[in-house]
């Protein structure tokens, strides 16, 4: 009786395992999804609590901004 609820045991973790495996294996492509924000709201989010969002323009990337936080 102890063998037969040890292989009920090991086959519901293996059960359970599989189970909650990721669907985004290998082979399968990284395209953002539906509801994922495009990267430059995602940036701004972020550096607009730090800067402002006076400071924001579409070609941020390589630029200088100047932090409005503790001024």
């Amino acid at each position: 009786m102890k063998r037969f609820f040890k292989i009920l045991m090991i086959a519901g973790v293996v059960i359970v395992g599989l189970a909650s495996c990721s669907k985004d294996g290998p082979g399968q492509s990284n395209k953002p999804k539906p509801g994922d924000r495009p990267e430059e709201q995602v940036f701004w989010n972020v550096v607009g609590q730090l800067v402002g969002m006076d400071q924001a323009t579409s070609d941020y990337k390589g630029k200088t901004f100047t932090p409005t936080i503790g001024s």
